[in-house]
């Protein structure tokens, strides 16, 4: 027989049972697990850049201005701010954010870049390709009745496209 083991799968838990409770009945409104922990890595940020009802200065952009009470937060910046976890960093982070009135999608993805460990890294070739495989393989497994003829076909219109698409970029 077997012994199978006793690690648990998937990701870590962030939040214990007790404090997912009692974010679950803060924000009773939350649809999913994952709106519950975007909420706390929310906080988070929102705790290291706030202070007494007032954003701390040089964050304003975050919020909107000064005032919590009419404050319109980013919420999805805040959020992966949070997930960096290191206060020194998450102000230094949201400072360049501010200071740059960055759009949440460049903010975004730099924090993600920094956190994930892909500053600096450039893409290249092998990985374009290999990237293009495995989408290629996840097509035939999601749609197993395409043949390769399709698959050749639509690999030459892309083709077609990109240098359509470099033409036009010059």
């Amino acid at each position: 027989m077997e012994k199978f083991s006793e690690k648990k799968r998937g990701r870590p838990k962030v939040l214990d049972g007790e404090n997912e409770k009692v974010m679950e009945s803060v924000y009773y409104d939350a649809k999913s697990r994952r709106s519950l922990l975007n909420k706390h890595y929310s906080l988070i940020a929102f705790r290291i850049l706030t202070s007494d009802q007032k954003v701390l200065p040089g964050y304003e952009y975050l919020f909107g201005g000064n005032d919590l009470n009419n404050a319109n937060p980013k919420e999805t910046i805040l959020t992966e701010l949070g997930r960096l976890k290191d206060p020194e960093l998450i102000r230094v982070f949201a400072q360049k954010i501010c200071e740059d009135k960055m759009k949440t999608k460049q903010a975004v993805q730099q924090i993600r870049d920094y956190r994930l460990d892909r500053v600096g890294v450039k893409p290249d070739g092998d990985k374009l390709t290999s990237a293009l495989i495995k989408t290629i393989n996840d097509f035939f497994l999601t749609y197993p009745a395409t043949t390769y003829e399709q698959c050749k076909d639509s690999l030459a219109l892309a083709q077609i496209l990109i240098t359509t698409l470099k033409r036009t970029k010059k």
